[in-house]
């Protein structure tokens, strides 16, 4: 009976799901999550029918962070241990996950219920937005461990909180409930636990009526923008008006306005994939 996968893909039209899939142990990361979580992120962002991407958890939470049972085992006693417990090339994969969110010219979305902790944050700060549920709680929890931290939370905190308040998550590691985050900027919706589902439902909805090629372009752009200077970046912002400007999107947009309809982005069938970028 062949293993069953720690991450699914899940296809509901034009929305790709990907849930990890431990529920009996919080969706807590061992050796094979990774694999799984990048197979899966890998094939719905190059699968030009899935137009937007949900992060999602199965069972009692989000992501509770690493298996702790499963890094004890390979930990062993003192008397046993040599080398790396865990070996760089993991991280490949560790950390490639957070590579294809942050590529995929699609947008993202965490759906966050339950624990969020650890390498589970770190995940969750790599999406493009975050809806929690109002029982959420969130930690980055590593120093608790005697770790640091890894999944690209030291990139993402001091760019969304500042670097004093990500010096104090990351240092004193304090758990927050979901106002918290939300004032601090982590997520971008608090909504009551019942309503989580119709409330990220209703967010993409509004993620699916947006130009697809726009939309990519507005990611790559606000992704790239710290790799720039001023001039740099306002020299893509150019060149990307530009090339949306040729496109479809554009004049749709500009008829509706004017028209004082609705713009029907969808009837135009393009593909993320063709975006220019």
């Amino acid at each position: 009976m062949p293993e069953q996968k720690t991450v699914l893909l899940h296809r509901d039209g034009p929305i790709g799901r990907v849930e990890l899939n431990r529920p009996e142990a919080l969706n807590g990361l061992e050796a094979q999550l990774p694999f799984d979580l990048c197979s899966a992120l890998k094939e719905a962002a190059e699968d030009d029918r899935i137009r937007v991407v949900v992060l999602e958890g199965s069972g009692r939470a989000f992501m509770a962070g690493g298996d702790l049972k499963y890094f004890q085992g390979l930990i062993g006693s003192k008397d046993d241990r040599q080398g790396e417990v865990v070996a760089l090339p993991l991280f490949k994969e560790i950390h490639g996950a957070v590579e294809i969110m942050r590529q995929m010219p699609k947008p993202i979305v965490a759906k966050v219920h339950g624990a969020c902790a650890g390498i589970g944050l770190s995940y969750m700060l790599g999406c493009d937005l975050a809806i929690a549920a109002e029982s959420s709680l969130f930690t980055l929890a590593y120093p608790t461990i005697g770790i640091t931290p890894d999944g690209g939370s030291t990139w993402h905190l001091p760019r969304i909180v500042g670097l004093r308040k990500a010096m104090e998550l990351a240092l004193l590691s304090d758990r927050l409930n979901a106002k918290q985050a939300l004032d601090m900027g982590l997520i971008n919706r608090v909504v009551a636990d019942d309503d989580l589902e119709s409330e990220l439902l209703s967010m993409l909805e509004r993620l699916l009526a947006m130009p697809t090629h726009a939309i990519a372009r507005t990611k790559a752009l606000l992704n790239q923008s710290d790799q720039h200077s001023l001039e740099e970046q306002l020299a893509l912002e150019a060149r990307y008006f530009s090339q949306g400007s040729q496109q479809p999107e554009f004049a749709e947009g500009i008829d509706a306005f004017i028209n004082k309809r609705r713009a029907d982005f969808n009837q135009l069938g393009l593909k993320p994939s063709t975006a220019k970028l």
